[in-house]
């Protein structure tokens, strides 16, 4: 039997959805059909081994660790630094959390100050690491990005489906792969000095994720690739986004899909938590988790 408030909350979310999109709201709506479709492709295109491509650039390795870590503001007791030199003298970078309940957990790593010079992505064709990840109670996700907003989260599960097993894993993740957004997006792409990885945890956890090996690669055999133009921006994002405090409808969404803007668990009774907005630059990027 479906409780009371939950049949209440189901049928305020069919008639907001019935209802249109509201007047006063600017956005690109998701466009859940376009969304599937694009999924299809990708789990069709043929997954490209790791010999594939090649190392270029090493821009992080545990012989010359350098940079030092953050962790999110969400994440109290979270902390990341190097471990203590092993046999061969190698330093990796360790990250540990214990969390108690929801929580959206990013940490990162900048191998670079401000006034270092960057990297540019765009030459390159994957980003590759080393990553284990241990513990009494690990997420059931973990996301890439260069940073705490950028790109939009990719899933290390696509590149290696065994990655939560405890053992040290080489995942590959090519950047076409990635989509920037934003009017930032030329800047996060070509001013890149550090890396982040970020996930939503939904029961108590309390995990610790190593990390090795960062490196910039091209396809076996293909020559230098010259800088490409920036991809044209979601036009979404450009938008004015809903009006706060009041009415939030979270049906809509500037970018994203499942796994970006929205987590399904058809496991679990579906819960609708706040809206989370995060400031980048003049847009805002709307998160939402279901459960």
């Amino acid at each position: 039997m479906i409780p009371l408030g939950v049949a209440m909350v189901a049928l305020a979310t069919l008639s907001m959805c019935d209802a249109g999109v509201p007047t006063d709201y600017a956005g690109k709506p998701f466009d859940a059909a376009a969304h599937r479709a694009e999924q299809a492709a990708l789990a069709s295109r043929p997954k490209l081994p790791y010999h594939a491509f090649e190392p270029v650039l090493t821009v992080w390795d545990s012989k010359a660790p350098r940079g030092s870590g953050w962790v999110g503001k969400e994440e109290p007791g979270a902390t990341v630094g190097l471990d203590e030199p092993d046999a061969e003298g190698k330093r990796v970078i360790h990250y540990h959390v214990k969390l108690n309940n929801y929580r959206y957990a990013v940490f990162g790593w900048q191998w670079a100050q401000p006034q270092d010079k960057p990297v540019d992505l765009r030459p390159y064709d994957a980003v590759s690491f080393s990553i284990r990840i241990s513990g009494p109670k690990r997420p059931q996700e973990l996301f890439f990005g260069v940073d705490g907003l950028q790109p939009a989260p990719v899933s290390l599960r696509y590149y290696e489906p065994d990655f939560l097993d405890g053992s040290w894993h080489r995942i590959t993740i090519p950047l076409d792969a990635m989509k920037w957004t934003g009017t930032n997006a030329l800047e996060a792409q070509t001013q890149v000095r550090g890396f982040a990885f970020s996930t939503f945890v939904w029961d108590p956890a309390e995990y610790d994720v190593q990390l090795d090996g960062f490196a910039l690669e091209r396809a076996s055999g293909a020559p230098a690739r010259s800088a490409l133009p920036a991809p044209s921006p979601n036009p979404g994002t450009t938008a004015k986004p809903q009006t706060i405090p009041g009415r939030v409808e979270c049906a809509w969404y500037d970018w994203g899909g499942e796994g970006i803007a929205y987590l399904w668990r058809p496991d679990k009774l579906i819960r609708v938590w706040p809206v989370k907005l995060i400031q980048a630059g003049s847009a805002l990027r709307r998160r939402s988790a279901f459960r």
